[in-house]
């Protein structure tokens, strides 16, 4: 037969038949016979299934062996993966990390890439001085510019000002925004509006040494001032009750009027003195009249200088 020609040797082994032929087919399908069943051995002895050239199912992806990736020879001679993991190393699988790497507030207080004043930087003081017009401030407006300007001089970054003073048709309280507030000093003034105006006053912290200008200096006081200081001045311009609401005809015909009679203002005293208890830091007495200075008809008639407070809402 012609078969004959090949001298067939039938080698056993204990993970299968191999046969080998005669170099005259040729050593080329011998190794090539013998890579392929190399292949099979090896997938066998790891376990592995699948009917592909590569040991998974065909699609010449790795298997993951004890939690690394194998590279496994392939019957052609190449190797089916460059031991790379299937999540490339990353939390998405993306190679890169969900939130870019950076916090979500970008690192600052408001998240909007600025940051935003000291909670304990000044939001309330006792303007150091009047417009010069006696309760003219230009009505509600001027007043609150009034309070800007003096705290831009003093370095304040706040913007927000607003005079606590009332009129015919707003309280002052309501005016002021919602607290805490704080002197040129750090001293929490009150914690919220209640808080300013409950039991008359007595639970917030204004007294002479806590009632500072946007200058960080007290008002001078009836039995206590500052060095160099003779007059008393801690009558403060409010035009409000104890509540905080309007006290009507005594707002200087709502801030705009510096006549000495006809009209008049309501004041609180800073150092919370005076006589017959007296005691209230925006609801005392009423002036003698609107007009500027300390004489009978204007507003510092009772000792002032037509200072007003003024409170920071930002």
């Amino acid at each position: 037969m012609k078969n004959s020609q090949y001298s067939d040797r039938k080698k056993m082994s204990t993970l299968g038949t191999v046969y080998a032929l005669e170099p005259k087919v040729g050593r080329g399908l011998e190794l090539k016979i013998c890579r392929g069943l190399a292949a099979i051995l090896l997938t066998t002895a790891l376990g592995c299934n699948g009917s592909g050239g590569g040991p998974e199912g065909g699609s010449g992806t790795p298997n993951k062996i004890s939690g690394t990736t194998s590279s496994i020879t392939n019957g052609t001679g190449t190797t089916n993966n460059s031991s790379s993991s299937n999540k490339s190393g990353s939390a998405n699988g993306s190679g890169t990390t969900s939130n870019s790497g950076t916090p979500n507030n970008s690192g600052t207080a408001n998240g909007s890439g600025t940051t935003n004043t000291s909670d304990t930087a000044m939001s309330f003081f006792a303007s150091s001085r009047g417009l010069g017009k006696g309760g003219n401030f230009g009505g509600l407006e001027g007043a609150d510019a009034h309070c800007r300007a003096l705290a831009t001089e003093a370095g304040s970054t706040r913007t927000q000002w607003f005079a606590y003073l009332s009129t015919a048709s707003v309280n002052a309280k309501d005016r002021i925004g919602t607290g805490p507030w704080y002197n040129s000093k750090g001293v929490k003034i009150a914690d919220s509006v209640a808080h300013l105006h409950q039991n008359r006053g007595v639970d917030n912290a204004l007294n002479y040494e806590n009632t500072l200008d946007e200058k960080g200096g007290p008002v001078p006081g009836r039995d206590q001032k500052p060095a160099g200081a003779t007059l008393n001045e801690h009558d403060i311009v409010t035009g409000s009750t104890i509540d905080g609401e309007v006290v009507a005809g005594s707002t200087c015909a709502d801030w705009t009027s510096d006549a000495p009679t006809g009209v008049n203002a309501m004041v609180g005293h800073s150092d919370k003195t005076g006589p017959s208890n007296r005691i209230e830091w925006n609801s005392t007495h009423t002036s003698s009249g609107c007009a500027e200075g300390r004489s009978t008809g204007g507003i510092g008639s009772g000792g002032g200088r037509a200072s007003i407070y003024c409170f920071a809402r930002d």
